[in-house]
């Protein structure tokens, strides 16, 4: 029964990194099109069509991950294993929170060095 419990529990963890993940997209994107707005070049505001068009490609992302996450769970509370749909939303929202953030460092022109760390 170990065992059982084990999967059960890696499988709620799973879900809850998904929901996370979605979490942090959705706070990155706001900031991102906070900075996008009061964002200034040479005393003037600055509208830059190429990071305005990345925010807008990953606007979506948040949205397909919190669908996924809620299936996972929606499986779970109706007592189902729900392993593959929890293992579903977990790698699709880790991997777009990685899209995002890339994306976030372009936007903002933010990069990151070892020295800083």
């Amino acid at each position: 029964m170990g065992y059982v419990q084990a999967l059960k529990t890696l499988t709620a963890g799973r879900v809850t990194v998904s929901r996370r993940c979605v979490g942090m997209m959705d706070k990155l994107i706001a900031q991102c099109v906070g900075y996008m707005k009061m964002r200034t070049q040479g005393g003037k505001s600055s509208r830059i069509p190429g990071p305005a068009m990345d925010a807008g490609r990953h606007g979506g992302e948040p949205r397909r991950g919190s669908g996924l996450t809620q299936r996972a769970i929606e499986t779970l509370m109706r007592g189902e294993r729900g392993t593959m749909e929890a293992s579903t939303a977990k790698l699709y929202a880790t991997e777009a929170l990685g899209r995002v953030v890339d994306a976030a460092v372009q936007i903002t022109r933010h990069g990151y060095m070892r020295e800083a760390a």
